[in-house]
């Protein structure tokens, strides 16, 4: 499937960079070799081994939906899908899984600046009506 439905578009969605858009695309094959090599000890753990997911936030791909604003590459979901694809070429797992925590990363810019950039949440932001009281668990 290598480059049979890959963005055409690429890098318009991050300020016009293709070569952003080809980088995040070589960091992805990189790491087949590795994600091959440990394909069975993930389907053994049933998650991804704490090696695999460093080397997905180190190489900056959990970032790929990410707001620039926060550090991320504010790629489209294509973008996400075609790194997905590349990283599957290693490890289905492990695409599934990027696939599924990656596309979280593009939340809310309240959320963005607790989560991504450590500033805490400003008064002003937090609405009451929004606030949600979780249940006690049934018993």
């Amino acid at each position: 499937m290598a480059d049979a439905g890959r963005n055409p578009n690429a890098g318009r969605e991050a300020g016009g960079d293709a070569s952003a858009y080809a980088a995040m695309l070589a960091r992805a094959e990189a790491l087949i070799p590795k994600l091959s090599e440990r394909a069975s000890r993930t389907e053994e753990l049933r998650r991804l081994p704490p090696e695999t997911e460093r080397e997905l936030h180190e190489s900056g791909l959990f970032r790929v939906v990410q707001p620039k604003r926060v550090g991320g590459s504010e790629f489209d979901y294509v973008a996400l899908v075609d790194c997905a694809d590349v990283l599957g070429q290693g490890d289905a797992s492990v695409a599934w899984n990027f696939a599924n925590l990656a596309s979280h990363a593009n939340l809310d810019i309240a959320v963005d600046m607790v989560v991504f950039a450590g500033e805490p949440l400003p008064a002003a932001v937090l609405d009451p009506a929004l606030v949600v009281v979780t249940p006690p668990a049934c018993t």
